[in-house]
């Protein structure tokens, strides 16, 4: 049974993503419909305060954790006032050559983070690769809204090849991939998506994929130094033993860089190419 406090800092984010009402609403809703056993499949449309559009998602599941932790407790907002203001200097600049900002979000889930990327860019192009069907669904959905965002149903790796996905938790932000030549998901690599974009120019890399980031560092990694912030969650915690930490740092250490914790995730700024001062 949930406990007190437990209840009270729910009902605070319901309030703070959604209003007053919304948030009593939402909260009203959720425990209508865990009382009546509802399918944990079931969506429901919620506008929350700091989007245009509405988002889709199921409120019964991990899918409103996402939505607590990029809109409620800000997981996404870049850590570091200089550096945050050098990354827009460097924006701005990509912008002022004509060029377009490319931020590509691996592990995109239901389009959650991409959203807060497009709002805190909005003249950038933002991949959104996800592999997991029903995610994804629901990321075309969240999407369809923002030009910006490109839906990507496919994994990223370092290479071609193929991916199993498998899910012992059951939460719908908890899959992970696996290569096999069986599996039914194509991947793309980092470096593709960025040449895709006539006339772009790499912004942000941002990487939740469960435990893959080992494969996706092992080797073509390249692109990560032309990259001015890649921001990845590890699984060390979850992966006793795999590494997932040390093999993306044994890469990004290539290049000089400031590194800052927000939450679970690791942002890492490139020093050469965020050197404009604001």
């Amino acid at each position: 049974m949930a406990s007190l406090a437990g209840i009270v800092r729910h009902l605070g984010y319901s309030i703070r993503l959604l209003g007053p009402v919304g948030g009593i609403d939402h909260i009203l809703r959720t425990a209508l419909g865990h009382a009546a056993r509802r399918p944990k499949s079931a969506t429901r449309r919620l506008r929350l305060r700091d989007l245009t559009a509405p988002i889709t998602l199921r409120p019964l599941t991990s899918d409103w954790n996402v939505a607590v932790d990029v809109f409620a407790r800000g997981d996404y907002e870049l850590p570091g006032a200089l550096h945050a203001a050098r990354l827009e200097v460097h924006y701005r600049a990509i912008l002022g050559r004509g060029e377009t900002p490319i931020i590509v979000d691996c592990g995109a889930n239901i389009g959650l983070s991409a959203l807060w990327f497009a709002h805190r860019f909005p003249r950038a192009v933002i991949w959104a690769v996800e592999p997991e069907p029903d995610n994804f669904a629901l990321l075309e959905i969240n999407a369809a809204a923002c030009p910006a965002i490109r839906p990507l149903r496919a994994g990223i790796s370092d290479r071609a090849t193929r991916l199993a996905l498998a899910n012992a938790s059951g939460a719908p932000w908890a899959w992970q991939t696996t290569e096999s030549p069986d599996g039914a998901i194509e991947t793309v690599t980092v470096a593709d998506l960025l040449a895709r974009i006539p006339g772009g120019a790499p912004l942000i890399v941002k990487i939740d994929i469960e435990g893959y980031e080992v494969d996706l560092f092992r080797s073509a990694t390249d692109w990560a130094a032309a990259v001015p912030l890649v921001v990845f969650e590890d699984h060390d915690w979850l992966f006793p033993g795999r590494g997932t930490f040390q093999a993306v740092m044994r890469r990004l250490l290539d290049t000089p860089r400031d590194y800052l914790r927000r939450g679970e995730n690791t942002w890492a700024y490139s020093h050469a190419l965020l050197g404009d001062r604001p």
